[in-house]
């Protein structure tokens, strides 16, 4: 999966970005408080 895909698909279902990290950029969902860390590869498995 590409990374600008699943970043797509986590801002479509209301998700935003927190911070970046390091090697990861962190995305939480308000509605749940869960985050996500998406790591800064063009593929992601």
């Amino acid at each position: 999966m590409k990374q600008r895909d699943l970043i797509s698909h986590l801002e479509g279902h209301g998700c935003r970005l927190l911070r970046e990290g390091g090697r990861h950029s962190i995305y939480v969902n308000p509605a749940t408080n869960a985050t996500s860390a998406v790591p800064r590869h063009s593929e992601i498995y």
